[in-house]
């Protein structure tokens, strides 16, 4: 990814602003990729009347089941299609990622003269997966859309992105991880609310996360400072780096399963976060 007529390079490092940010990107899908997870019995397309609910007419909606074994990477019907597959491991994980990336970004901003924030985004989705027990309290779909954590990220030139590590959840494209923040706007819904106690967000994710986001994050922020001074990938190729960069994170992320960090959410559990961020985070596209 690369900006026009943008200065982003460090006081401190060969790499500039973008491609630290794309190293944070691959560091974080290596997580996603290994994180337990628990057999999906149910993913199915869910059919709204758009008469009724005019504000979802355009979303394909789908209802997913969790079982209550641990599964290889998730394990989900035959008939699954990859953009499913890649929205399922990613939902529900925006909050991971805006507390991977805040923090492992924390101690490396000042050198390249940015400021970071984390922003809520009412997302425009193309598709909206929803855990059947929230459903299953109301018995009908809401009308209401999650809240979607992003990182905006502010040069000092004036330019503003927007850094996305889950928006594949939304059916939205994945090469779009990071965009000028009016396209993003225009293509995939409205920010800015900021938060005001990002710390205390961070902590409350990592406080009930379980053993391996608690384990994989820190050894990735582990890694990421290990990229920033490596004088190996520093004589690589860019597409080179990027290569070796995902083959250091994901045996990173292989190395807490062999630890056995398998302790997955139960479905039970799931069906409290999914009341929470309801509570929390959920707002009518109804409102202004």
């Amino acid at each position: 990814m690369s900006f026009q007529n943008v200065a982003t390079s460090s006081t401190s490092h060969v790499f500039d602003i973008f491609e630290v940010l794309h190293f944070i990107h691959i560091l974080f899908k290596a997580a996603v990729k290994f994180v337990p997870r628990l057999a999906i019995t149910l993913l199915e397309r869910r059919h709204i009347d758009g008469d009724k609910n005019p504000s979802l007419r355009d979303i394909r909606i789908y209802e997913f089941e969790l079982g209550e074994k641990t599964a290889p990477y998730g394990t989900m019907p035959a008939s699954t299609t990859p953009e499913l597959r890649q929205a399922m491991a990613n939902t529900s994980m925006c909050d991971h990622f805006c507390t991977f990336a805040h923090k492992g970004l924390k101690k490396h901003i000042h050198s390249f003269g940015v400021t970071v924030h984390w922003v809520l985004v009412e997302p425009r989705p193309h598709l909206w997966l929803i855990p059947t027990a929230c459903i299953k309290e109301s018995g009908i779909v809401s009308d209401k859309l999650p809240y979607h954590s992003v990182l905006e990220v502010r040069l000092q030139e004036g330019l503003v992105v927007l850094f996305d590590g889950t928006g594949r959840q939304f059916g939205w494209n994945s090469n779009d991880w990071i965009m000028e923040g009016y396209k993003f706007s225009e293509k995939y819904g409205n920010y800015y609310i900021e938060l005001d106690d990002t710390v205390a967000e961070e902590e409350d994710l990592l406080n009930h996360a379980s053993p391996y986001w608690n384990t994989v994050m820190v050894s990735l922020w582990d890694l990421l400072d290990t990229c920033l001074c490596s004088s190996e990938l520093e004589a690589l190729s860019p597409v080179a780096r990027v290569h070796q960069v995902r083959k250091w994170a994901e045996r990173r992320a292989r190395e807490q399963i062999a630890k056995r960090c398998l302790v997955v959410w139960p479905s039970e559990l799931l069906r409290q976060l999914c009341m929470l961020r309801a509570g929390r985070a959920f707002k009518s596209v109804h409102e202004s």
